[in-house]
């Protein structure tokens, strides 16, 4: 039988911490923390999809009754971070930058992990060639390491449902793809708009940038 860890102490909030970063964008941090002692070993999640969902919530109180800190940021140009979103360009030095404002608070021991799925994933990749001295280790979940190759052409070939789905849940949200009666996983006629590249029109009624770079 596996058996799950007990909270081991109260949690502290700190909301919408302002990050910076060597361009001088400000990106937004949810940080949790232990009420007791530190400073803390710190785990750090990224996310398109809005940290401070409930979802994130539920994940930082859970690291942080356990005795770690744990920092939820909103991606560059996503919800409460500033400047302009493009998926993956300017990920890598983002959370470089986000490591060493971690690892210069008080309450960071300055020993950080990274966790996160599918695009949570990726931004892990491209910060672990950076030779950050904070990062301590990496957990990345159902993602690809090959952004070409592994995931937008796999094989050779255009990977048409997943690329058009990602631009579209990139740019607006998660409900929008999966829920209610307008939910476009359920009315997925976008799929066969010609040309190619105004489906982001078909299915959001306006251009998507980096789906027609891609395109």
């Amino acid at each position: 039988m596996v058996s799950r860890s007990e909270p081991l102490t109260p949690v502290r909030y700190l909301y919408d911490q302002k990050v910076p970063m060597r361009d001088g964008a400000l990106l937004s941090a949810d940080v949790f923390l232990p009420r007791t002692g530190g400073p803390f070993p710190t785990i750090l999640h990224r996310t398109p999809y809005e940290s401070s969902a409930g979802r994130f919530i539920a994940w930082g109180i859970y690291w942080a009754s356990r005795g770690y800190a744990a920092v939820s940021q909103d991606c560059r140009g996503k919800y409460e971070s500033g400047e302009g979103f493009y998926p993956w360009i300017t990920d890598g030095v983002d959370t470089v930058d986000t490591l060493d404002w971690i690892a210069n608070q008080s309450w960071s021991d300055g020993k950080i992990g990274t966790w996160g799925r599918s695009y949570g994933g990726a931004y892990q990749w491209l910060a672990a060639p950076l030779g950050s001295p904070h990062l301590t280790c990496m957990a990345p979940h159902v993602i690809h390491d090959d952004f070409f190759l592994d995931g937008h052409h796999q094989g050779g070939a255009f990977q048409l449902t997943l690329t058009i789905t990602a631009a579209i849940c990139f740019t607006t949200n998660m409900a929008l793809m999966q829920e209610g009666s307008a939910a476009l996983f359920n009315n997925s006629r976008f799929i066969r708009q010609l040309p190619i590249i105004d489906m982001d029109v078909a299915a959001i009624g306006r251009k998507i940038p980096f789906w027609r770079d891609w395109v």
